[in-house]
């Protein structure tokens, strides 16, 4: 039993599962202290079903890739539980899609999120685990992926759909890009770009939700903080080899990225995120985010 569960963990590559926690209390505090005014204790019960849905969504993501990839991961990731006889192929597409299904029933259920932005989310998902082997383009749905998450948790309990959370989605789907497409490039492997200069450029621009907040030309003094420290700790982290790990590191600084997009509203909360970090790089010491 306890190996089984190990291998979900594997599967589902829960290491990386803090910077989807942090994508969901960031977008739904966002959301409601910006419409509110205020957070009150029975935001933070609403929120843990928020969390397990976007958790089992992003699990069946890593589930359905590891079944999709399986014929390549038995040459080139012979460490992962496939290739291992640890789960068949055929047993993971079932998990995968029982996950799936799972997080779609919770979050358009319960949590009572928009429709079609999780049938977004989902279908961004579904079309990156397809194609990201035959296409550089398929990064624009891993991209996708983060962008929805965003916009999905912002419109839970029939909350709509606004800017204050479309808009911070689509800077951290262009920094899941510019990742994808760094890590491309470092490894000499077909990119759409030839310029590293491009995919750090779109690393970081999440920094621009800082202007989200100027109030008569004054910006945040936390959010400019945060931003200028989030710049230094890319151009270090995109230094940082071998590949895997850089990309591990920077899977990790997801939470820096909420953070900046909180802290106009949130300062304390904001902060509060950064704590995520530490604990996605000590989850990584036992669970590949990879």
């Amino acid at each position: 039993m306890l190996s089984k569960i190990q291998t979900f963990l594997l599967l589902g590559r829960v290491s990386n599962l803090p910077s989807v926690w942090t994508n969901v209390i960031a977008a739904f505090c966002l959301v409601t202290v910006y419409n509110f005014g205020n957070w009150e204790y029975k935001n933070t019960i609403q929120l843990l079903p928020i969390l397990l849905g976007a958790s089992l969504l992003y699990m069946s993501g890593c589930i359905l890739n590891d079944a999709k990839d399986a014929s390549f991961d038995q040459k080139h990731r012979t460490d992962r539980p496939i290739p291992q006889g640890k789960i068949s192929v055929s047993t993971t597409y079932l998990l995968g899609f029982l996950t799936l299904l799972a997080g779609f029933s919770l979050l358009t259920t319960i949590c009572q999120a928009n429709f079609i932005a999780v049938g977004a989310l989902c279908s961004c998902l579904l079309i990156y685990t397809w194609l990201h082997k035959f296409t550089p383009f398929s990064v624009l749905f891993m991209g996708g992926c983060r962008t929805f998450l965003w916009v999905v948790a912002g419109s839970c309990y029939q909350v709509s759909v606004s800017h204050i959370t479309v808009l911070p989605g689509i800077l951290l789907g262009l920094y899941i890009i510019g990742l994808s497409l760094l890590a491309r490039n470092e490894a000499n492997k077909s990119s759409l770009i030839k310029n590293k200069s491009l995919a750090l450029g779109l690393l970081i621009s999440p920094i621009l939700t800082v202007f989200l907040y100027v109030e008569n030309w004054r910006v945040n003094f936390v959010s400019v903080t945060l931003a200028f420290v989030f710049i230094f700790l890319i151009w270090n982290t995109s230094r940082i080899r071998p590949i895997e790990k850089m990309i591990g590191t920077l899977l990790s600084l997801i939470p820096f990225i909420d953070a900046i997009a909180l802290s106009g509203f949130y300062n304390l909360y904001a902060i509060l995120l950064l704590a995520f970090i530490p604990v996605g790089k000590y989850l990584q010491r036992f669970i590949p985010a990879t």
